[in-house]
């Protein structure tokens, strides 16, 4: 036993885990779901120093976590406490001494905001807090989140409207963050569940605002693609960052697979296809998505002049009808600068927005034009 590298407890009654758990020197993945009746972790499971992944989900009685916590700070990758009763203050503030962690998933808790101590995971790449009824208050996150998701958070619904909230700040340094060496390894993170082909790419799902697209968002448009006119220039801009794409969708039925397509078109008539960005939902909930794409991701080949329109379509991967498992109301795009003054309330008048639903009344059957 003493050699064990996992250990799954599965629909448990028990109340709490034995303190000779310790033994487990070896022990790297730990599950423990659905076990009803736990109230506790042992102090002892500080001892687990090669414990890499720790998952205690849907396990309704369990209030606080072991400060002891902070043992695991050179090995933790993965903490998913997820469907428990965590309230304020029963994270410890030895939580954000994790250092290595790079997955977190608070979902389903009564906790009314995110510690500002996160600030200080360093290799957190993703953050899950759907359904945290009481969540009220998101802080400055980390540069290195690329994954972040708050949806059926009800006393969140005023985020996305407010353009000085600290998430876009946030998310702001994630994009600034992003370098040509990002691009360079199609998986940077080897040894955690954390896997994502679009590590270069920040995704976001926020619960919807009542006005759908933020109104400081500067390019807005109904329906399921907008096309924007770039600024000249825009690809030797040292300052121009990328494109914040947002859309806000209402799912009949479980849609779990959401593709962003991004093309640039040039006047010739013709489009090349940037990037295909896929989302992978866990719920049904009426959301707004934000993915952050950064400009230096653009290909050699369509950095001119000459491709001076950038055009994104939001739709489900299931199905040739895109209404079929998957509504956009409407969607809209914003182009982010590295410059403090370029505040987004700032830019609104920058540039011309060409909006998708003014071409879609235009030409109705609107013919592809050339790829290239």
């Amino acid at each position: 036993m003493e050699h064990l590298n996992c250990f799954s407890l599965l629909e448990s009654a028990t109340t709490e885990l034995p303190s000779s758990f310790e033994r487990l020197k070896c022990l790297t993945w730990l599950k423990l779901s659905n076990c009803e009746n736990l109230e506790t972790l042992p102090n002892s499971i500080g001892n687990l120093t090669c414990l890499r992944d720790l998952i205690v989900c849907n396990c309704p009685k369990l209030d606080k976590l072991p400060d002891s916590l902070r043992s695991l700070q050179c090995c933790l990758e993965q903490l998913d406490v997820s469907g428990c009763s965590l309230m304020a203050g029963a994270i410890p503030d030895d939580l954000w001494c994790l250092f290595s962690l790079v997955s977190l998933d608070v979902s389903g808790n009564n906790i009314d905001c995110i510690p500002g101590g996160i600030i200080h995971l360093s290799q957190l790449c993703e953050l899950r807090m759907n359904h945290c009824l009481m969540l009220k208050e998101i802080p400055e996150l980390p540069s290195s989140l690329r994954r972040i998701e708050a949806f059926g958070c009800p006393l969140l619904e005023t985020l996305s409207s407010d353009a000085k909230h600290p998430l876009w700040s946030s998310l702001h340094n994630c994009l600034k963050s992003i370098s040509i060496q990002d691009f360079e390894c199609e998986y940077p993170i080897v040894h955690s569940n954390y896997y994502d082909r679009d590590h270069h790419v920040i995704k976001v799902v926020i619960p919807p605002g009542s006005r759908g697209i933020p109104e400081w968002i500067s390019h807005k448009s109904m329906g399921y693609e907008i096309t924007i006119d770039l600024p000249k220039n825009w690809y030797e801009d040292n300052n121009f960052l990328g494109f914040a794409l947002f859309s806000h969708h209402v799912s009949d039925n479980y849609a779990p697979f959401v593709c962003y397509t991004l093309e640039l078109l040039s006047d010739g008539d013709q489009f090349g296809e940037v990037k295909t960005i896929e989302f992978i939902l866990n719920g049904t909930d009426p959301a707004s998505m934000v993915v952050y794409f950064p400009q230096i991701a653009i290909s050699s080949v369509y950095r001119s002049n000459r491709w001076n329109k950038f055009k994104a379509v939001f739709s489900s991967s299931f199905g040739p009808d895109i209404t079929a498992d998957f509504k956009v109301e409407s969607c809209g795009i914003h182009l982010i600068y590295n410059k403090a003054q370029d505040h987004p309330q700032q830019s609104l008048q920058q540039f011309n927005v060409k909006r998708s639903h003014d071409d879609t009344e235009d030409h109705p059957h609107h013919k592809r034009s050339k790829h290239v």
